[in-house]
């Protein structure tokens, strides 16, 4: 309800029995509107008018047609938000009235549509600053977990970390793909590369690059000591071109005897395969099953599987600096978050937050998940600060 109606309907509404018994609210009780969401807008119209202006000159038009285009594209949107943005104001400003009525009046409206109003703004501030968010979070992420510091204590660390990525993956009906895992101990892990696909993953895990800390007493230390381990994370955008295409015609098999033993069947029936990828040069060769058909399907799964790692492989090589960059040299001294096994408690050092209840955190991941909106919600702003600071309007 706008204000206009509502100051209609003030007029002849008889007071229910919610408007009797509405809470009187204080001006810190009001709802927060941020004052630079106004002037993100402003920006935007400003920026358009002037792509507007230019876009009439033939030589310039090229250079600016797709920010233009994006911007008019969020034109309505913007117009829209607006209006929600002066609207929830104007109710703020009634609610505060000297006539009680009206102010009791606008107190219900803010109750029952004041989160509405705000979430359209939010989607407005939103839509216009991913126009220069370079990331693409429908890419697929690239999640790594690597034990640090502490010996077999960092690779059993390493194992619970993986697995409450893996159940908040779950929960959030992403795709879970291994890459590698390689095992450390009984309980623990070395390392483990995974591709998790879905809807808003690299959104989320993209804040867990770094070192992370725990500090608990691991079973088989006697006398019982607190020990402090770590474990380092990456998490990066899996770019679209590292997906591999096969054509029938790059492949070529040679049929030959199989020289393992199992009788002359095996040896003369010629079932041994021998697979080729022309493009790469890459064989794989297998004679485990009895017949040709089988081993040449054995040896193309095979084959395929080294050329993807390969090309994985290159990739990751090739942004070893952005890993490095987010785990640095796995020391204590470098920890993004830290885990206290004895107080059972999670302490983000970025946000300066304490997190209480591990099993909150790590096995029901609801903990972990409070965590990431924290950290989003931090990065959302200083997104505001910098488009703010970019155009000028500090």
């Amino acid at each position: 309800m706008n204000v206009l109606s509502l100051m209609r309907f003030i007029k002849w509404r008889k007071p229910s029995l919610r408007s009797l018994h509405a809470p009187k609210i204080n001006d810190s009780d009001l709802f927060h509107i941020d004052s630079r969401y106004s002037k993100c807008f402003s920006c935007a119209k400003d920026e358009l008018k002037k792509l507007s202006d230019q876009i009439s000159n033939n030589d310039v038009r090229r250079i600016v047609q797709n920010r233009y285009d994006a911007l008019s594209s969020l034109s309505t949107d913007m117009d829209y938000s607006l209006k929600c943005l002066t609207d929830i104001q104007d109710l703020i400003d009634l609610s505060i009235t000297d006539d009680d009525e009206v102010a009791e009046m606008a107190r219900i409206d803010l109750d029952e549509h004041g989160s509405e109003l705000i979430a359209n703004v939010e989607i407005g501030i939103s839509n216009l600053l991913r126009l220069d968010d370079v990331e693409d979070d429908t890419c697929d992420t690239i999640l790594e977990i690597c034990q640090g510091v502490g010996g077999a204590e960092s690779g059993m660390f390493a194992k619970d970390i993986h697995d409450m990525y893996k159940t908040f993956a779950q929960r959030q009906n992403w795709d879970w793909s291994v890459i590698q895992y390689n095992p450390s101990g009984d309980k623990g892990i070395k390392s483990a590369c995974v591709i998790v696909s879905g809807v808003g993953a690299y959104s989320c895990l993209k804040y867990e690059g770094g070192v992370h800390r725990v500090q608990r007493i691991p079973k088989h230390v006697k006398p019982p000591k607190i020990h402090t381990s770590t474990i380092s994370v990456s998490a990066i955008q899996k770019p679209q071109n590292i997906d591999v295409k096969f054509n029938d015609k790059d492949f070529e098999f040679d049929q030959f005897g199989a020289s393992k033993p199992g009788g002359q069947n095996v040896q003369m029936a010629r079932s041994a395969c021998r697979a080729i990828h022309i493009p790469s040069g890459t064989v794989k060769v297998c004679q485990d099953h009895r017949t040709f058909q089988s081993n040449k399907a054995q040896s193309l799964r095979d084959l395929k599987e080294i050329i993807v790692k390969s090309k994985f492989d290159e990739f990751m090589s090739s942004v070893r600096d952005s890993k490095n960059v987010q785990i640095g040299s796995k020391e204590r001294h470098e920890k993004i978050r830290s885990y206290n096994w004895l107080d059972s408690r999670v302490t983000d050092h970025r946000l300066g937050i304490v997190f209480h209840g591990l099993d909150r955190f790590i096995i029901e991941t609801t903990g972990f998940y409070e965590c990431i909106l924290k950290l989003k919600n931090r990065d959302y702003s200083l997104k505001i600060d910098a488009y703010l600071k970019r155009h000028g309007a500090t």
